[in-house]
Order: C-alpha cells, then structure tokens, then sequence
C-alpha cells in the first residue's frame, strides 16, 4: 500500500511539474513599465480587439487580435523569435492563450499579470495613439 501511495505522488508531481513548465513566463505592471521606461526596444503585443485597443494601449503596443486569427498570424509573423514578446490583453486570459500559441512557434514570451487592467490600477499611462 505504501508503494502505490509513493508512486501516485509521484505521478501527480511529474504532472504538476508538467503543468507549470507549459504556463509562461509572467511580468508585473511595475517590471513592465521599468523596461518601457529604460528606453528599452520590446516587443509588445496587445491581442485585445480594435475597439478595445482604441479605449488605450500601453505606449509601443501593436495590435494582433487573438479574436481574429488571420490577424494575430499575420501580425505576429512579423515578430523576432531571437528576442522575448511581452503579451498583454484586457486581465490576462486571451493573452494566456494567445502566448501558448507563440511558444509553440518558437517566441518567448512574457506574459503582463492581470493585462492592461492591472496596468491601469497601478496608474500607468495609456495611449490612443
């Protein structure tokens, strides 16, 4: 009995370990607006839709809608795989998605906690330009 228990431990480790490798690599609002700050050239991503791109984006984004997935490949093809993407949405669930589908391609890609909602709760300008 006490064998199978290890070995079910085991098993569930081996799969939480799985689990967590294939999540990404996340930033705060903070770390991101330092990297902005620096003067930093990043890729950054918002896969909000147009209207919800045009309420404000993070200074530097391009848009690559995740709703629309002849924009996001086109958009996106376009990207450094040498260099990382930030990835931001409106609180951090389509960006979710829409990094797995970039690691799967090759990109790194770090992922802004909580999308432009966190951003915003911190104080951290928005642009409609």
């Amino acid at each position: 009995m006490k064998k199978w228990f290890q070995i079910l431990c085991l098993a569930v480790l081996g799969f939480w370990g799985c689990a967590l490798g294939q999540s990404g690599k996340q930033i705060s609002a903070a770390e991101l607006n330092k990297l902005i700050e620096s003067d930093e050239k990043i890729q950054l991503v918002d896969v909000r839709t147009p209207e919800e791109f045009a309420e404000g984006k993070i200074q530097g984004a391009i848009r690559a809608d995740w709703k629309n997935p002849k924009e996001f490949k086109s958009v996106t093809k376009e990207l450094d795989k040498s260099r990382p993407v930030y990835a931001y949405c409106l609180a951090g669930v389509r960006s979710a998605d829409a990094a797995a589908a970039l690691r799967k391609q090759g990109f790194t890609v770090i992922e802004l906690t909580g999308g432009i909602k966190a951003w915003r709760k911190e104080g951290f300008p928005t642009t409609n330009q």
